[in-house]
């Protein structure tokens, strides 16, 4: 038995991280459930901070390996030899992983004071995406609505990546509306 065929409930009501400084953030409430055991698995996560979940099949050992063999085919560079040799032997554990995943990041800024950020949330993120590693595909999708900075308010930042072997494709698309003298500023950045 492993944490890949479990089946849980878990539920924190006060967790709090403290530094020597005494600077620190209380979690109120935590709920985990997950079901690893039945064909969709999944995993559902409700919190003061974030909310999400993960449904579909996956390997939590052979995850990293997952993404390293897709994105090896278009950025091989960021691979090593010895970790591609890896990888062909864990072929059977990285076919399971075909999944998909959104999480939402709750406007709660006492994590960004405690590692002072320069940017507070104004509204929550959004993340999605799903693997498939047979099919060599991966996609991720990160939504900020809106972001502050000191009186500047950062507008529709969305960060995608795009992986589809069967495609020949590799994308990455950034974009962002900033603030500057002359009014807002679009910064678009798309690399295939």
């Amino acid at each position: 038995t492993s944490f890949n065929d479990a089946i849980a409930n878990l539920s924190v009501n006060s967790l709090k991280f403290i530094s020597p400084s005494q600077d620190g953030i209380e979690i109120d409430n935590i709920n985990i459930e997950l079901n690893n055991q039945n064909t969709p698995q999944y995993i559902s996560l409700n919190s003061d901070i974030v909310d999400g979940e993960v449904e579909g099949s996956y390997d939590f050992t052979s995850l990293v390996h997952s993404a390293k063999d897709i994105v090896s085919h278009y950025l091989p560079s960021l691979i090593s030899d010895e970790c591609i040799e890896t990888m062909s032997y864990e072929k059977e554990k990285t076919s399971l992983n075909d999944f998909n995943f959104n999480f939402t990041i709750k406007d709660n800024n006492e994590i960004l004071d405690l590692i002072n950020a320069p940017v507070r949330l104004i509204h929550p993120i959004k993340i999605t995406g799903d693997m498939n590693h047979l099919a060599h595909k991966m996609n991720l999708i990160i939504d900020v609505p809106y972001l502050q900075q000191k009186n500047k308010l950062i507008k529709d930042t969305r960060l995608s990546v795009n992986i589809d072997k069967d495609k020949d494709m590799c994308q990455l698309f950034a974009t962002t509306k900033m603030p500057s003298k002359k009014g807002e500023t679009l910064v678009n950045l798309k690399c295939n």
